[in-house]
Formats: structure tokens, C-alpha cells, sequence
């Protein structure tokens, strides 16, 4: 959401240069919830003031300012941050979240340059066949009742987050998240202006109509057809029997599930499945851990149970196992 009003704030930058004050109060709204993927609004807004020319028609006082609302949230966050635990959290979010994720894929996350093209083919390809055959009709793009400055931002809007997570090494398909309603505009723009332009036809018009019925009912149904064919998941079925199980909620809880992290180290989705459930205390460690203490539970692969461990089995499905602590 910060990053649209941010994306849409510099859209409106030619009416008035105080809209810089809310991109600026955008991005840091948008850096102190998504941390470093706020980057791309920063290489929007300086390719558009450079593109646009709008760069030469700034005062300096704008500029302190923006640079006031951009800086003076994250400054706060950051000092209230650095008095927790000093440089620990910087160093790890500088060297992780930055310079580990665009040169490496991290937990798993791959993929090479195409992935985000073939996300889109996959999520939205009638929207995207439909579109491109609108705008080969349309002969060239051009928004009705948008100004020329305001359709270079939607494009940058779309292209520069794109490019940059595509070169980045860490892959995941919700990085683009951020493009979809500048997708949504352009789109709107154009069947706007090829519906009401002033070389309307009736019957071009309703094959328009029922083209756009079309793809809606195929996205919907693309949809409904993924919901119902998610694969059981075996792992976070076990840790929901925590639910019925009052005696152990709120306990601690260690994993031999892990995959990213290693075998010891819970995975985000079982986390939260943990946390949402039974109250659970999530705790890194894995079995060695888990033995040492004196009263918790253990997630265990149905591959990895052994007789000792199937002696304090509290629950168990095809794929995984709760277990108690062995009584000493």
C-alpha cells in the first residue's frame, strides 16, 4: 500500500512539486514494513525527475524536506533499534536482507532472470495476451485523460521494481507484488480509451466487453482451480491438533522439520502454524535440544521417528509426529 501511494504521489508530481513530501513519507512508511524492497521507489522517483526534466524545477527547501520525510521516520525507528541491540540487527539486515539476497538465492528461493516473466505467464497470461492484442489495435498508447508525464511514471512504475528483483539472486514470486496496480491502470487506461475514443463501433466495443468477461472468469477460475488443489501439508496438520490438546498449549516446541534453515530450525509457515494454533514457544535446536529439556514438545518426520521417540508420540499423520518429552 506504501508503495502504491509512493508510485501514485510521483504521478502527480507535475501539478505540484509538494507531492514529493508524501513519496517521501511513502517510502519510509514502506521501508519500516518491508525494509529494503522500498529501494525501487527511490530509482522510480530519480529516473522520472530525470526523464521528466521535473528535476530542474526543484527548490532546495522541497528537496530538505523530502528528504525529511523520507529520513526522519526511518531515523527514528533506527535509534529506538540501535538501543536494543546496538549494530547486531544493521549488520544482519545490511549484509542478509541486501547483499546475501540480490547476489545469492537464499533458502531455496531460486531462479535466473526469466522467473518473474514466467510468474506473470502463469498468474496472468489472458490478461497479458488480451492486453497486448488491445494495444497492437490501439496502433499506440496513449491513457486517455492522463498526462504524458503522469503515463511515464505508471511505466516506471512497472518496469524498474521488475527489472531490479529480476537481477536480484533470491527469487519469490510476491517480490512483484508492487507492480500489479500500476498493471491494473494501464490496463484500464487503455480499454477506457479503445471503449469511449472517438472511433467507437459497436461491435468492436462488445467483443472489447466480452474479451475483458473473459478473462476474468479464466483469472477466477485459475484461482478456485489452485485453491482446491493445494497439497496437504503434513507438518503443519500435527501442529494443529494442538488446538484440541489444552495441556500443551503455550508449551515450548522445537522442529526436525526445518528445510532452509537446517533440520533444527523452524521454517516461517510452521512458525506462524505454531504460534496461530496452540500459543506455542517456537525454540531453534532440534532434538539435541529437545532432550535436554524437561517439558516441551518435538515435530518430527515420520522418516526420522525412532522407538524412543515413538514411546512419548502425542500425535501423528503420514508425514509427521508430535512428541512429548521422554519421561526421565
Amino acid at each position: 500500500m506504501f508503495f502504491a501511494i509512493a508510485m501514485l504521489a510521483i504521478a502527480r508530481i507535475e501539478e505540484d512539486n509538494r507531492w514529493l513530501y508524501l513519496v517521501g513519507l511513502g517510502f519510509a512508511l514502506a521501508f519500516l514494513s518491508k525494509s529494503w524492497h522500498a529501494g525501487p521507489i527511490l530509482v522510480v522517483l530519480g529516473s522520472y525527475l530525470i526523464l521528466s526534466g521535473q528535476w530542474s524545477k526543484l527548490h532546495l527547501r522541497e528537496v530538505l524536506l523530502f528528504a525529511f520525510c523520507s529520513g526522519f521516520p526511518v531515523l527514528f525507528w533506527a535509534v529506538l533499534r540501535f538501543g536494543r541491540d546496538g549494530f547486531t540487527f544493521f549488520d544482519l539486515m545490511i549484509r542478509t536482507d541486501l547483499l546475501k539476497r540480490t547476489s545469492q538465492p537464499l533458502e531455496g528461493h531460486v531462479g535466473n532472470f526469466w522467473y518473474y516473466f514466467e510468474v506473470l505467464k502463469g498468474n496472468y497470461l489472458y490478461w497479458a495476451i488480451f492486453l497486448a492484442l488491445a494495444l497492437l489495435l490501439q496502433r499506440f498508447f496513449k491513457p486517455e485523460g492522463m498526462p504524458p508525464k503522469a503515463g511515464l511514471a505508471i511505466i516506471l512504475w512497472i518496469v524498474v521494481p521488475f527489472l531490479l528483483f529480476s537481477v536480484a539472486r533470491t527469487k519469490l514470486a510476491w517480490y512483484i507484488l508492487p507492480i500489479y496496480p500500476a498493471l491494473a491502470i494501464w490496463m484500464g487506461c487503455t480499454f477506457s480509451r479503445m471503449i469511449r475514443g472517438n472511433a467507437r463501433h459497436l461491435a468492436f466495443q462488445s467483443l472489447l466487453f466480452l474479451g475483458i468477461l473473459g478473462c476474468l472468469a479464466k483469472n477466477e477460475g485459475s484461482i478456485l482451480i489452485r485453491i482446491r488443489q493445494v497439497p496437504p501439508a503434513g507438518h503443519q496438520l500435527a501442529l494443529q491438533q494442538i488446538a484440541s490438546m489444552p495441556q500443551y498449549r503455550g508449551a515450548k516446541i522445537f522442529t526436525m522439520c526445518g528445510t532452509y534453515g537446517g533440520a533444527g530450525h523452524w521454517d516461517q509457515a510452521h512458525l506462524l502454524c505454531a504460534e496461530l494454533y496452540g500459543d506455542l514457544k517456537a525454540k531453534n535446536g532440534g532434538l539435541g535440544t529437545f532432550l535436554q529439556d524437561k517439558n516441551s514438545l518435538l515435530l518430527v518426520p515420520k522418516s526420522e521417528m525412532t522407538d524412543a521417540l515413538r514411546q512419548a508420540m502425542v500425535w501423528e499423520n503420514a508425514m509427521s509426529c508430535l512428541v512429548r518429552t521422554p519421561k526421565k
